[in-house]
């Protein structure tokens, strides 16, 4: 699939296809809406929305390899939604919904486009979860991976009891000011997890 200036879809009509196989473009910052009847694998050449969104309706989408989205497109999972990492590495611009993404032993890296998003779906794996880029992201779901929250730099805020995942894993905050954890005031997190803020030095 390709478009122009006009993009893919729109927000209350996507569009619908059954396939095994997706790839999927458009041009600048035209956004993408997908809604996949059943479950589809991601092409070599991937989704790219430029520094537009890709919004992923309903179905569930799988990644073929690592690096298949556009690390500057946004990513908006609504809650019929599934994105499989399936083990596979990926940077996008921003994760914004409340569908779910299933890492496996995979890392998601998000912050390149330097937005503030919120997410209130649920990651769960046993991978691990970065940030990156200035802006903040606010995780208000409550996550299941086992895997390393690390914060390169910007903000993570946490507005869930488990929005940085299980106990297993650990929190890591980049040294200097430009990386910060947040706990949300209305949150009594008690989930036993490490936290480690490494300094400047």
């Amino acid at each position: 699939l390709s478009a122009g200036s006009t993009g893919i879809g729109g927000h209350d009509n996507p569009l619908a296809f059954d396939a095994s196989n997706l790839t999927a473009s458009t041009s600048a910052s035209s956004s993408m809406f997908l809604r996949e009847l059943n479950s589809v694998t991601i092409d070599p050449a991937g989704l790219s929305a430029g520094v537009g969104t890709i919004q992923l309706t309903a179905g569930s989408f799988t990644l073929g390899g690592s690096d298949r989205i556009a690390d500057s497109s946004a990513l908006s999972i609504m809650p019929d939604a599934t994105l499989n990492l399936n083990n596979f590495d990926e940077t996008i611009g921003s994760l914004i919904g409340f569908g779910s993404v299933s890492l496996g032993t995979a890392t998601l890296t998000t912050g390149v486009d330097n937005t503030h998003t919120i997410y209130s779906g649920v990651i769960g794996g046993a991978g691990g979860l970065t940030k990156i880029g200035t802006g903040s992201f606010y995780l208000r779901g409550n996550n299941t991976y086992d895997g390393v929250t690390s914060i390169v730099r910007g903000s993570v805020l946490a507005s869930a009891n488990n929005a940085l995942g299980s106990a297993v894993g650990e929190t890591t905050v980049a040294g200097g000011n430009m990386a910060r954890l947040v706990f949300d005031s209305g949150v009594n997190y008690t989930t036993p997890e490490r936290v480690t803020i490494n300094d400047a030095g």
